[in-house]
């Protein structure tokens, strides 16, 4: 657009500049009074006009339990009323986590994908390599929200696949004892704190494991965990063993340090049943139990947050580090969002992400305690859930992050993980022992570490 300007506000502007501008001057008369000259010119503004708002619908995929969900949701309003012409359409998955990557690989086959997905990073690497997800290296370069400087490198290098940042990182999360004061307070029992040892541990759990009513069938356990590998990870890092063998050819589980430190955990239901049974476990889940009472401590991560945010009854409780053995150590566990390949809104969903990496989107997550926040700044100023706290012992998610390690990155690590947590599993509920487990782990994972 060219604006011309009128001459009576050029002859001002020229007469304004009288003593700056020679050009704008003529002669003097004897009197010294000057002679102004009348020129007619033009001036050229260039106004460039301002960007038009994109607007327009994108879809959002994600996991998780209902409270979970909700965080998501609220988060997702936050973002429409920022951008009034974007609206979110949340598509929530019920079920487990494989379920949950079942189905995004089917919407991915077929070719009608979400444009936004969430998921957990130790299944990401088997996606980045069938080319399912959008780079998003440039956009985040370009980006004025989000700076990769900003974030906990840990979880933000999970992400990463052949120099690429294929999804952005919303956790920089970990395991942690969610332990019940009331219980530990009637038992007479020290809370836990860092440091504490696999012994002290031990001997916790069983002082609270209790037939509350002299019926003989225990009514309240000492600990649960989901039986998984990921789960018994930390335990094998804390006893000084490793994961990986033979330059990344072999899992390094056929160690003495390994050994024991499955067996440990396995221990916990198969001989000392201070866990709940297969058959209890079924009836109702540790989460369950820690929510209503009948359960002393739950080793999870902050996705049980959200759920004892929502109760209006929560018993009085509070997080503790896991314990250790020779070290202490932990696993991420970390979710991050994706764009996909086939967005059919791509810049909509490239935004969505943007916001939910942002110090505000961050923010609005925090408060529901389903992420520890990657964004370091807004982690280490409100990482506690509103409505519960205050947690006194709520610095532990950020003492955690310098001992996080992670899974590898590998295509079929998701194939090794599923056929490991089955053993586990069944070795935790004395269907068969820790060396078993050990044994079928690494027979079955050889194949898919090989070149």
């Amino acid at each position: 657009m060219r604006l011309a300007l009128p001459r009576s506000f050029l002859n001002a502007a020229c007469l304004g500049s009288i003593l700056l501008l020679s050009a704008c001057t003529g002669a003097a008369t004897p009197t010294g009074t000057p002679i102004v000259v009348q020129t007619t010119f033009m001036i050229v503004v260039t106004v460039t006009p301002a960007p038009t708002p994109i607007s327009g619908e994108v879809s959002f995929m994600v996991f998780g339990e209902p409270a979970g969900v909700q965080a998501f949701q609220n988060v997702a309003d936050a973002f429409e009323a920022a951008n009034p012409g974007i609206k979110v359409t949340l598509i929530p998955v019920a079920g487990s986590e494989e379920e949950y990557h079942a189905k995004l690989g089917s919407d991915l086959a077929g070719g009608q994908p979400a444009d936004v997905v969430l998921i957990d990073y130790d299944a990401a690497s088997e996606f980045f390599e069938t080319g399912a997800f959008q780079p998003l290296t440039e956009m985040l370069a370009a980006s004025s929200l989000v700076k990769p400087g900003d974030l906990y490198p840990q979880p933000v290098e999970a992400f990463r696949s052949d120099d690429e940042q294929m999804c952005m990182p919303l956790s920089a999360g970990s395991l942690v004892v969610y332990y019940n004061k009331t219980l530990f307070d009637a038992a007479g029992q020290a809370y836990p704190k860092a440091g504490w040892t696999w012994d002290q541990f031990l001997a916790a759990a069983q002082a609270l494991t209790k037939d509350t009513d002299g019926d003989g069938k225990t009514d309240q356990f000492g600990v649960d965990l989901h039986p998984t590998f990921n789960q018994v990870l930390p335990f094998i890092w804390s006893n000084g063993g490793d994961l990986l063998a033979d330059g990344g050819k072999a899992l390094a589980l056929d160690t003495p340090a390994a050994r024991e430190a499955i067996q440990f955990v396995v221990d916990w239901q198969s001989k000392y049943h201070i866990a709940p049974s297969q058959a209890e476990e079924q009836a109702l889940d540790g989460g369950g139990r820690f929510e209503d009472g009948t359960l002393a401590m739950f080793i999870d991560s902050p996705e049980t947050m959200p759920n004892l945010h929502a109760l209006s009854d929560a018993p009085a409780w509070d997080i503790a580090p896991l314990p250790q053995k020779t070290q202490a150590a932990n696993i991420l566990k970390s979710d991050g969002v994706c764009l996909t390949a086939k967005a059919k809104q791509p810049a909509l969903g490239w935004k969505l992400i943007e916001y939910l990496a942002s110090p505000d989107g961050q923010d609005r997550l925090a408060v529901t305690g389903r992420v520890v926040p990657v964004n370091i700044a807004v982690a280490q100023a409100n990482i506690a859930p509103v409505g519960i706290g205050p947690l006194v012992n709520r610095p532990v998610w950020l003492d955690n992050i310098p001992l996080i390690r992670t899974v590898p990155p590998l295509k079929h690590w998701p194939d090794i993980e599923e056929r490991a947590n089955e053993e586990i599993e069944s070795a935790f509920y004395g269907h068969t022992t820790g060396d078993e487990a050990v044994q079928e782990i690494t027979d079955q994972a050889g194949p898919f570490l090989q070149p």
